[in-house]
Parts: C-alpha cells; structure tokens; sequence
C-alpha cells in the first residue's frame, strides 16, 4: 500500500532496510495512519537495537495497566521504561538489575 509517489517512500524504504520498521502483519505500511505510542516504541528500540528476553522477567520492572501482557508491544513497552543493567548480545538482553 506503499506507492512509489508517497512522500515519505525513501525514508520508509531505508526504514524497512534497517529493521526498524516491519509494517503490519497483512504485509502494508499504513503511511498515513498516525503512529501509536507502541509503534514509535518499537521503531526506537529496533534503531538502537535494543530488545529485552522473555527470561529477564525481575520483580523491580515498572509494569503499566495499559500495557497488556501477550500483546506485540509489551515487551518493547517494558524494554524502553525501565532503566536496567543487561547482560548478552543485543537485540536480547538479560537484564540483571533494574533501578
């Protein structure tokens, strides 16, 4: 859904290129829909290439009402809240410690 002349067509092409974004799971873009909190999220986390491991699961992480376990954003809402010490190879971390 993403036709040549769209004005932001470059900046999404390298975006795709860079795994920063990926689109929908229908395989579309939706350029002109507004960004949800968790999209924009999940877009600076993959460009710093952080991601968190389902295993680093500590008592001291910051959870939220509305961030809904089981969805697709909730780890990538976990990962860019909370200040934490990590150990492993990114884009998994094993967090260690949480301030």
């Amino acid at each position: 859904d993403l036709p040549k002349e769209h004005w932001a067509y470059k900046e999404i092409a390298v975006a795709t290129k860079s795994g920063w974004i990926k689109g929908y799971s229908d395989g579309s873009f939706k350029p002109d829909n507004p960004t949800t909190r968790a999209e924009a999220i999940s877009i600076i986390n993959r460009a710093f290439n952080r991601g968190i491991s389902e295993n680093s699961k500590l008592p001291e992480i910051k959870e939220f009402v509305d961030n809904v376990k089981g969805q697709w954003y909730y780890y990538e809402i976990i990962e860019a809240t909370n200040n934490h010490e990590c150990t492993g190879e990114r884009p998994l971390e094993n967090w260690i410690k949480v301030y």
